[in-house]
């Protein structure tokens, strides 16, 4: 792993015993076939399976880890994005650290389990994501006491050693919705942008041109408060007199604005309402928003769906490099094993971007995986047998056989 080498070579603070071990693991990861957890690693390399265990208690930053390497893929013209969510992870046992009850969206209902929290940046232009920062989120009946660790964990990634500028744009879906989150954001310089719930409580804002500053006329009552709102929007059927049509997306999708009053997020904000008719005549609608009271509707919309990058990291996470498959129980291996699986899975899509530049081949972790593991297998038995890789005949079938399996050759 060339890319990971370059990027641990320009750490500080880090061992070369450490540099060597984080070589040896990521390509242990992806060459071998099972779980990720000590007693498959020790199979597929020369580590003892206690060698792994002692490792996975050491710090190691992967917060700079990470940025080093979006580094070599970021493109100042690009448009960029910080996205945040949470995923699910499985997980059994008494004596396992940050175990509890948490939404698992699958099942559509709280389990028994452990819960990460990921900060990734978004290209939106090549929509791709890497992850940035992802923490265990600590087990809680109050739903304010997630809401905070999820703010401290923006409020540390702001002050972390960081290669590349912090996008400004926060996108996150509706369960940041909520007064404390979106205001602690906005303190920190964060403009957020996310869903409202199909039922949210929101007012037009009131567009009366008042007369203020002209005295009373002589026996009349001075004018009162100004009005602020002119009644509360009807989400089922909006009058769509008062929004404007903003975008046609399609001839099924069409983007209604305007800048409302949200009681729940006790501020203004610019509202998207996202409407869909089927090919039945049905229609729905999704209620999206920005603090940002001057984006455009089309800018919110596109940032908002260009979230959905995240989802496809815990994705291939989960299917390709071990994210549920930590057989530890302390809270530093647990980190440092959801971070090593996404931290690989950002490695694996930056060499694919380096390698790729002049093509838009897309992305397969599938693929990519495959073809490494195929690489590793013929680097052994060109050893084993004593065989020169550079040989005309070699060289011929090479191609040929690292490709082997592949979705896509």
């Amino acid at each position: 792993m060339k890319t990971a080498e370059s990027i641990l070579n320009r750490m500080t603070g880090i061992r070369k015993s450490q540099k060597k071990f984080m070589i040896i693991l990521f390509k242990t990861v992806l060459a071998l076939s099972g779980r990720v957890n000590f007693s498959n690693l020790s199979r597929y390399s020369d580590l003892n399976e206690k060698t792994y265990s002692r490792n996975f208690r050491r710090h190691f930053d992967f917060t700079h880890f990470n940025s080093l390497g979006i580094e070599q893929v970021y493109n100042p013209s690009h448009e960029y994005l910080l996205a945040a969510d949470a995923s699910y992870i499985p997980k059994s046992g008494k004596e396992t650290y940050g175990l509890g009850k948490f939404w698992n969206g699958v099942q559509s209902r709280s389990m028994k389990g452990l819960e990460i929290s990921n900060f990734a940046i978004v290209d939106v232009n090549d929509k791709t994501a890497y992850t940035l920062k992802v923490d265990q989120v600590p087990p809680s009946n109050d739903e304010e006491n997630a809401i905070d660790f999820f703010l401290s964990q923006l409020r540390s990634l702001k002050e972390a050693n960081l290669t590349i500028p912090l996008p400004r744009n926060l996108t996150a879906d509706g369960f940041y919705a909520k007064q404390r989150f979106v205001d602690g954001a906005i303190n920190l310089g964060f403009t957020v942008i996310s869903k409202l719930r199909k039922d949210a409580n929101l007012k037009y804002l009131c567009q009366e041109i008042q007369n203020s500053g002209n005295p009373p006329l002589p026996g009349k009552r001075p004018p009162g408060r100004p009005r602020k709102f002119a009644g509360k929007i009807n989400l089922k059927s909006p009058d769509f007199a008062k929004l404007l049509l903003a975008k046609k997306i399609n001839e099924h999708l069409f983007l209604y604005s305007t800048v409302v009053h949200s009681v729940a997020l006790k501020r203004n904000i610019k509202l998207v309402y996202v409407q869909h008719t089927a090919k039945n005549g049905k229609t729905s609608y999704v209620v999206l928003f920005s603090t940002d009271l001057t984006m455009s509707a089309e800018t919110i919309y596109r940032y908002y769906t260009s979230r959905f990058q995240i989802e496809f990291i815990f994705r291939d996470a989960k299917q390709f490099t071990g994210l549920t498959h930590c057989q530890a129980r302390c809270q530093e291996s647990l980190d440092f094993h959801f971070n090593m699986s996404l931290s690989l899975l950002n490695l694996a899509r930056i060499d694919h971007r380096l390698q790729n530049k002049q093509s838009d081949e897309s992305f397969s972790m599938a693929s990519y995986k495959r073809r490494y593991a195929n690489e590793m297998m013929l680097e052994l038995i060109f050893s084993k047998l004593e065989i020169d890789p550079n040989l005309h005949k070699i060289q011929n079938v090479y191609h040929e056989l690292r490709n082997y399996g592949v979705i896509a050759a």
